[in-house]
């Protein structure tokens, strides 16, 4: 519906109101953006804020590592404390040990520090807070007292003893000789870096000690979540606020705020590189955001300055375009206004469009001028025109084809159309005549079958075809009339030749008839012998099948007798072989029954055996000879065989050129046979086109009776008609339907 309203409102508005949209969506999305980059802006600080904190947390943590390592080696380097430890003289380590931390104190920033020197086993020598604990085996809870043992090598580290999580730096001491004597360690606590922190970063620290690496637990310990504090200074404030944290969730983010702190997260690692504790730092979110005041009221301003300059922006440009664009826009809707007024006939003059700069809109309003006063005469003219044309063609509605249109027009479709209207009317006049209520009266008085009637002076075409008209018809109403006498008395005499040409036809039919259904018993019989003949023609190709495949069975045969030939000359050769095989056995046998006979009892054994080889040998040749025998019967059998096989087979190809020539002489009789049923179907074909013109013949016979019957009524039928008609009798026919002048 809005959109409806908005499409009906002027162009000036809508452009104000797109303007002043434009504006606002401006201003919209500049807050947006400024929205957004104050919310990175914001995030980045807070990152920016918590990057600083770790850094200057690491940074002091390192300082504390490093206050704790060089003051431990300038106590190491003490040789009357080395002595000292290593003669077990434990009041004078306490003497000297009590005059190094009264000068530390006094040139140190760190003042809450502690110093614990160890014998060469790893046991406590001496406590500089607690003289009297000591001799207890430290190797047993500290990892980092065996490592000094075996190592005798400085380092510092982040360590949790029974007292809490402590920096320390450790370093081992040799006597003059460069004997291993011990170790001490320089414990520096947590509580001066946290005032530090306070008071240079207005920052809050806890130092936070997971407890699974507690060593001693105690009944005044704090708890966060899985950790303890390991800190005697803190703020109750931050510390309760802490306490509704969760350290694990935070560990995974950069930072952390709620509507007081900005906490963030740097973890202690100790000596063996395990992650044993966190510092939380959380600096306050008052102090935070006033670093982000300045950058706040940037944005702001760049917002306000932004939307001053779209409001400007937009004022000038309405200005601008209504003083050079709306303005004479409206002159120019006024001037076409007034020229629809004066085109619809509610006007009779046109006032031109005033133009006020020669732009774009006055160069058009200029050339809209000139076209407006060149269409108010053009118009004019063709009102004229228009005025002439329509009494013309109401003239011609009236049946007058003689008027023309007289003026002429300015508009050259317009004079087109002028020149074709009297083309059209001078073509009219020429092809149907000057007056067409004439050729109406003439018209009307044929329908009432009078005509007697012509149009006088006649000059049209249409004019003359009517009075010709009136001429034939009258000519055929006397033709009409004489011929249809003469039609009568022949109808007559064609009725008696029709019934006498019916009962010939009649007869034809019959006769035809009986000699169609005996073509028709000839054709069925030759079908039948020609199926009798494809039959026999069909045995006979069986026949030779059967002869072709007796007389191949015949070749294998002879091919096989000839392989088995073969094959009996080879077992021959085999027999041979082994007729001699035997013949050199019964040799062998022989002398091996020699060479037994001579060497008495001991060859008597071999004798047996050169028996049974004998033997062997014996019943060898015998089964060769009678294998021999049955083969050379085999071989005569054979030769029988290819006898009997070349025999039958020049029986089976005499037989088969006997078939051949057989079906020859019945292709023959079939070639014959076909030649005459082709005949025949001629015969058959030509006897029915003979019959179907009989029957047309009956037909026609029959239907030329009705006709003739029917024009004799119809003759009748002219004479009555012609004679209800009006005509000149006085008019002679000269040729075809041309007539002779009156």
């Amino acid at each position: 519906m809005w959109f409806t309203k908005f499409q009906d409102i002027s162009i000036e508005k809508k452009i104000v109101i797109m303007f002043l949209g434009l504006m606002i969506a401006g201003i919209v999305v500049s807050a947006g953006v400024m929205g957004y980059f104050l919310d990175k802006t914001r995030t980045k600080t807070y990152d920016q804020v918590a990057r600083s904190l770790n850094m200057i947390m690491k940074e002091k943590h390192k300082a504390l590592e490093t206050v704790a390592y060089t003051n431990m080696l300038s106590i190491a380097a003490n040789q009357e404390l080395a002595d000292a430890l290593k003669n077990g003289n434990r009041q004078k380590a306490i003497e000297i040990l009590a005059k190094i931390e009264k000068n530390i104190e006094q040139n140190s920033l760190f003042r809450t520090f502690k110093v614990h020197l160890h014998d060469s086993h790893g046991h406590a020598f001496l406590r500089s807070w607690k003289p009297g604990k000591y001799g207890d085996d430290l190797t047993t809870f500290r990892n980092t007292i065996p490592y000094m043992v075996a190592n005798h090598k400085p380092f510092v580290t982040t360590e949790v003893g029974k007292t809490g999580m402590t920096i320390r730096g450790i370093v081992p001491m040799f006597d003059q000789e460069h004997h291993y004597v011990g170790s001490g360690e320089y414990i520096v606590s947590f509580d001066s870096f946290i005032d530090w922190m306070k008071k240079n970063e207005d920052a809050d620290l806890l130092v936070l000690l997971d407890k699974k690496y507690q060593i001693k637990r105690k009944p005044d310990d704090i708890a966060l979540g899985h950790y303890v504090l390991s800190q005697k200074k803190y703020n109750p404030e931050f510390l309760k606020r802490a306490q509704a944290l969760h350290i694990d969730a935070l560990q995974k983010q950069p930072f952390f705020t709620d509507d007081h702190y900005l906490y963030t997260l740097v973890p202690i690692v100790d000596f063996a590189g395990k992650k044993i504790g966190y510092y939380l730092i959380g600096k306050e979110m008052q102090s935070v955001n006033a670093l982000l005041a300045d950058a706040y009221k940037m944005i702001y301003a760049s917002l306000a300055v932004m939307a001053l300059l779209l409001l400007s922006v937009t004022g000038i440009s309405i200005f601008v375009l209504r003083k050079l664009v709306f303005s004479p826009l409206k002159d120019f809707q006024a001037g076409l206004m007034d020229f629809f007024t004066f085109f619809q006939k509610r006007s009779g003059h046109i006032a031109p469009i005033r133009v006020h700069h020669h732009d774009e809109i006055g160069e058009m309003a200029l050339r809209v001028n000139d076209e407006i006063s060149r269409l108010e005469k053009s118009i004019t003219n063709e009102e004229k025109v228009i005025s002439e044309a329509a009494e013309v063609i109401e003239k011609a509605s009236s049946g007058d084809l003689t008027r023309r249109v007289e003026v002429t027009a300015e508009n050259a479709t317009i004079q087109k159309m002028l020149d074709l209207l009297n083309n059209l009317f001078q073509n009219l006049e020429e092809n149907i005549g000057k007056d067409i209520n004439k050729i109406v009266h003439t018209l009307e008085s044929y329908a009432h079958c009078d005509y007697t009637q012509a149009i006088p002076d006649a000059t049209g075409r249409i004019e003359k075809t009517l009075n010709r008209m009136q001429e034939v018809i009258t000519q055929m109403l006397i033709l009409n009339v004489q011929s249809s006498e003469a039609l009568e008395s022949s109808s007559r005499i064609l009725s008696h030749n029709v019934v006498a040409l019916n009962r010939s036809a009649e007869t034809q039919f019959e006769s035809i008839e009986n000699t169609f259904g005996l073509v028709t018993q000839i054709n069925e019989n030759m079908k039948t012998g020609m199926q009798k003949l494809k039959n026999i023609e069909t045995e006979i190709s069986t026949l030779t099948l059967s002869l072709q495949q007796g007389e191949q069975l015949s070749l294998q045969t002879g091919d096989s007798m000839e392989a088995i030939d073969t094959q009996v000359e080879d077992i021959m050769s085999a027999i041979k072989i082994i007729d001699e095989i035997a013949f050199q056995t019964n040799i062998l046998s022989l002398n091996a029954a020699v060479e037994a006979a001579t060497a008495g009892d001991a060859g008597k054994g071999f004798a047996v055996v050169a028996q049974e080889v004998r033997n062997l040998a014996s019943k060898s040749a015998d089964a060769a000879r009678s294998i021999k025998t049955q083969v050379e019967n085999a071989t005569e059998l054979t030769q029988l065989g290819k006898n009997s096989s070349g025999e039958m087979l020049t029986g089976y190809r005499k037989l088969k050129e006997k078939i051949e020539q057989t079906t020859a002489g019945i292709q023959e009789i079939a070639e014959t046979i076909k030649a005459q049923n082709h005949y025949i179907v001629q015969i058959n074909a030509a006897m029915q086109q003979i019959r179907q013109s009989a029957q047309n013949n009956r037909t026609i016979a029959a239907k030329t009776e009705e006709i003739s019957k029917d024009t004799q009524s119809l003759s009748a039928d002219i004479v009555h008609q012609a004679q209800k008609s009006k005509y000149d009798i006085t008019l002679t026919v000269t040729e075809g339907c041309s007539v002779s002048e009156r």
